[in-house]
């Protein structure tokens, strides 16, 4: 599995990409009969060629963490048992202080990120692409508003999160 963010104009921004080669044949099998969320997931997380995270998820219903390149928790995204046909992942610091709540609702056409001040760090609109970016990107994508002068920490955390509720939730455009 492989994530790209590209600006409007093409140019990448961040991309993921999962490293747990040995076993991808089975994760193939667990996403088409929707199991995925119980298995071992981990990505390399890149938001420069320069800035490269682990994103780590262990088996079974496990929260996924966010880690420096030496190792270091940056946060953890969770989520609750009653909360999970509504597709929401809670962001929290390395000592479990709430920051954040991304929330897809039901159906998961709409992503926001909201901190729990209730601003938006982001909005997602999913599948379509701007007008604009038809020629670049003819086999569509989301569209990803962030907000204006977003701090690096919490765009990190934004696109981080992106990464987790879709592997989490197996969801498609």
């Amino acid at each position: 599995m492989e994530f790209i963010f590209f600006t409007v104009k093409g140019k990448r921004i961040a991309y993921a990409e999962e490293v747990n080669a040995s076993n991808m044949i089975f994760i193939a099998i667990l996403r088409i009969i929707n199991l995925r969320i119980w298995m071992n997931m981990t990505f390399q997380f890149h938001l420069s060629e320069d800035d490269k995270y682990t994103i780590e998820k262990k088996f079974g219903l496990c929260p996924f963490y966010l880690k420096d390149s030496q190792g270091n928790v940056i946060a953890k995204f969770t989520y609750k048992w009653h909360e999970l046909i509504f597709l929401k992942i809670h962001l929290k610091d390395p000592d479990g202080t709430y920051l954040a709540l991304l929330n897809a609702g039901f159906h998961g056409d709409t992503i926001t990120l909201r901190d729990v001040q209730d601003e938006e760090w982001m909005k997602i609109r999913v599948g379509g692409v701007p007008q604009e970016s038809l020629a670049l990107f003819p086999n569509g994508g989301h569209i990803i508003d962030i907000a204006h002068g977003l701090s690096e920490e919490r765009r990190l955390l934004a696109f981080a999160s992106l990464v987790t509720i879709h592997s989490f939730y197996n969801l498609q455009e």
